[in-house]
């Protein structure tokens, strides 16, 4: 005699976890890729944000002298020490090293997070000393070039 018996199965059961499985692994994947999306646009920002705050303050040293001459003898900002210049592709002449309070204090540059190293004589690029993270390696980004072409 044949017995009508309710309930899951050890197949369906079985198969139901891995669906579950499945889905968790792409919905994680998706998440970790959208949180690296962030993060990558929120640094292009705030680096091309003070790219461009630096701009205005070299227009603006062609007509204030003392501002000129804070620049010329390298008296904004800090020394790079080594790991400094680990991350700047290229010569480091005239970089400096400004902290998130040097920003404030000496160049007027506010709500910006981090720190940056800034070449105030030649324009040249400006990086990131905490840098981000890109793709599944342990390698870093640390300007906007970097970061758009990795």
């Amino acid at each position: 005699m044949l017995k009508n018996e309710n309930g899951i199965t050890l197949v369906s059961l079985v198969i139901m976890v891995i669906v579950i499985a499945i889905l968790a692994t792409v919905a994680t994947y998706t998440g970790v890729s959208t949180y690296r999306n962030i993060q990558k646009t929120a640094m292009i920002k705030r680096l091309e944000t003070v790219e461009e705050k630096v701009e205005s303050i070299r227009k603006r040293a062609e007509v204030d002298s003392e501002l000129k001459s804070k620049i010329d003898n390298d008296l904004l900002g800090n020394d790079l020490n080594n790991d400094h210049k680990n991350i700047i592709s290229g010569s480091t002449d005239h970089y400096r090293y400004f902290s998130n309070e040097n920003l404030e204090q000496q160049l007027n540059i506010k709500d910006i997070e981090g720190s940056y190293l800034i070449n105030l004589k030649d324009g040249g690029t400006v990086y990131s000393v905490e840098g981000i993270f890109l793709g599944s390696g342990n390698e870093k980004a640390y300007s906007i070039s970097e970061i758009k072409n990795k």
